[in-house]
């Protein structure tokens, strides 16, 4: 084989290996993984305190708000408010308000909305779930898979569109945060989060 043929190989190579990596591959860096789950907003404050000084520590108190919401509204109302920038709420004066805020009207409509889909849609972001078991959460740790591509953004400017896995969805779906002043990330866009996933799976008592 002479220089020219190698040359040519090597560039087909090349380009084959561009072509086949995906637009949106697989970032092990922004994997997220914890011992429990939160049952109460006071032990959702010490786990935010501790994993949501990253992007996807953010994304993953969102998606743990959504579930501790599901399970009991007066802690998840809290932590909603914990997870969310201050553009998504609104002061109030209200009995149940946390530290004098409420979650703003357009998340209350998806909360509302979503109902009993709240009791196994957020765990369809926990791996190892998904329909076949009813999106049932065995013992910890719990993982989380995040991604990014090319339009993410940058953490320094203080604001990133990252992508968390849904064992109910074929795709990741986007979640954009902010970084407040304290250094701590916080939901801002999250519409594609609370779209539905495939129901779990009825298991039929058939006894005929």
């Amino acid at each position: 084989m002479n220089w020219k043929s190698a040359w040519v190989m090597l560039a087909t190579l090349m380009v084959i290996s561009i072509v086949s990596q995906p637009a949106q591959s697989q970032t092990p860096d922004l994997n997220v993984t914890i011992n429990s789950i939160p049952k109460n907003a006071e032990e959702f404050g010490n786990l935010r305190d501790q994993i949501a000084n990253t992007p996807q520590g953010g994304i993953v108190m969102l998606v743990l708000a959504l579930k501790l919401y599901g399970e009991n509204e007066k802690e998840g109302l809290a932590a909603m408010v914990m997870a969310l920038d201050r553009s998504q709420l609104e002061e109030s004066g209200a009995a149940n308000a946390y530290m004098g805020f409420l979650p703003g009207r357009s998340v209350m409509y998806h909360l509302n909305r979503l109902g009993d889909t709240l009791k196994y849609l957020p765990n369809s972001y926990i791996l190892g779930t998904g329909p076949d078991n009813g999106y049932a959460l065995g013992g910890g740790p719990y993982r989380f898979e995040v991604t990014r591509n090319r339009y993410s953004g940058e953490e320094s400017d203080g604001e990133v569109k990252y992508f968390i896995k849904s064992t109910g969805a074929d795709s990741p779906r986007p979640v954009r945060v902010v970084r407040n002043n304290r250094g701590v990330w916080k939901a801002k866009e999250f519409s594609s989060i609370v779209v539905g996933v495939r129901p779990p799976a009825q298991n039929v008592d058939d006894n005929i």
